[in-house]
């Protein structure tokens, strides 16, 4: 499935996403007290947009995804850093040859299965090991311009919203303690802005999953409403972002 939506737009992928915070990166390192001794997990790491800001570091890194094509992209992208291997797996058919000291997903977890897949997250770690869930997503903002792209997904997707919500995202933390395999959770946030021209945003977009997965006429009629509003607006689209992070350590 994710071979299928972001295996063919890996190249542009990379371009458009974001990254992340600085702040949250040091955080993870610092509150997990890994060293470069240490045995890093990453699951789903996409084009290596996270992987860049913790290879570093200098810990021993093992990065996980199902999509060739995004793949490519890390390897050549994370060249310069030998301490990083990848793997071609999803998270529920990697079988790990040792435990880990962290283990980490960026905007990548809600593609693993809740159900076994936050017990299995427990299991990969050694005691004491920790676990670091981060996701970015828009804060809504009432602005007149918001208000004419609600219109237009309401027109032409409207199972959708503008721009598209991290469903699920904040069950993480109830999830990792319905494994009663971690210690308690600790959810931090890291606020930051954001702005995109016309294009920026819709290549941004074009990078979505739910928005990927659209039938092409539905899609560019979607993108054609997107882009004149946001041109009608001055042509550039900003808005105030979150990344939150879910951190907890394995417990004996």
């Amino acid at each position: 499935m994710q071979e299928e939506i972001f295996g063919q737009v890996a190249e542009t992928y990379d371009r458009a996403r974001p990254g992340y915070p600085a702040g949250l990166i040091n955080d993870i390192v610092t509150m997990s007290s890994v060293s470069q001794d240490s045995h890093v997990l990453e699951i789903g790491c996409g084009t290596g947009i996270a992987t860049r800001l913790l290879a570093p570091h200098g810990f021993h890194i093992t990065s996980l995804d199902p999509a060739a094509g995004m793949l490519e992209v890390a390897r050549r992208r994370c060249a310069d850093y030998p301490n990083v291997t990848f793997v071609q797996a999803t998270f529920e058919e990697f079988e790990p040859e040792h435990a880990f000291d962290l283990a980490v997903s960026a905007q990548a977890f809600h593609w693993v299965d809740a159900d076994t897949g936050y017990p299995r997250l427990g299991s990969v770690l050694s005691n004491g090991g920790a676990a670091a869930l981060f996701w970015s997503f828009p804060q809504p903002e009432e602005t007149p311009l918001r208000a004419e792209l609600d219109r237009a997904y309401r027109k032409h997707a409207p199972d959708l919203r503008s721009p598209s919500p991290g469903v699920g995202w904040s069950r993480a933390g109830d999830m990792i303690n319905g494994t009663g395999m971690f210690g308690p959770v600790e959810v931090r946030e890291y606020p930051w802005h954001a702005s995109y021209d016309t294009e920026s945003w819709i290549t941004l977009l074009g990078t979505h999953s739910d928005h990927r997965v659209l039938p092409l006429r539905q899609r560019t009629s979607l993108f054609e409403a997107v882009r004149d509003a946001i041109n009608r607006a001055g042509g550039v689209y900003s808005m105030h972002v979150v990344t939150r992070l879910y951190f907890a350590r394995r417990t004996a």
